[in-house]
């Protein structure tokens, strides 16, 4: 048994004299029948990182750095690691603000975007309960119908929309919100 270092250079950005991750450790035993078993002994961290701690931590080692973007045919919207940060603060004080509370449904009926991306970590900033809803349901009565058995199950606080989609969405179900709104 040998232990072999390595390190994701890729991934590695000293700051500091810090790494963003830590070096991989790994033991290699050289089997009897000729085969070779590699074992990751790299500590993990106590407690584990979450989303927010490492969208935080990218966002303190570098704010300009890309983190998402939309596809050119929707927008191309762009976002940074500083602005998911800061942005998903402000969204979480508006779902705040609307009466949500942790542990309270957010029912989101988007396609994947960069909007949809904030209110996601919004949700896990303020202990809400995203509930990703897709948006093809609003397009045949049999989507409605399964939307709203679905809206009936997760009781959702919000239910955030595009603008267009709003007027198909049962009122009874929770406040309403088109994206445009929120983000507003």
């Amino acid at each position: 048994t040998k232990p072999i270092t390595s390190t994701p250079t890729n991934l590695y950005k000293a700051q500091g004299g810090r790494r963003k991750y830590a070096t991989y450790q790994i033991e290699r035993h050289d089997l009897p029948d000729g085969s070779i078993c590699l074992n990751n002994i790299t500590p993990i961290p106590d407690p584990l990182p979450d989303v927010m701690d490492r969208l935080e931590r990218w966002a303190g080692l570098d704010a300009d750095y890309l983190f998402l973007t939309d596809p050119p045919e929707t927008g191309g919207t762009m976002l940074t690691y500083g602005q998911a940060a800061t942005q998903s603060v402000a969204l979480m004080q508006v779902l705040a603000g609307l009466g949500c509370s942790k542990g309270d449904v957010i029912a989101v009926l988007l396609p994947a975007s960069c909007d949809h991306a904030l209110i996601k970590l919004a949700c896990l900033r303020g202990g809400f309960i995203h509930a990703p809803l897709s948006p093809t349901l609003l397009k045949t009565e049999t989507g409605l119908q399964k939307l709203q058995g679905m809206l009936g199950i997760c009781q959702p606080r919000v239910i955030i929309t595009l603008e267009s989609d709003s007027d198909v969405l049962p009122a009874d179900k929770g406040q309403i919100l088109s994206v445009k709104d929120l983000m507003a």
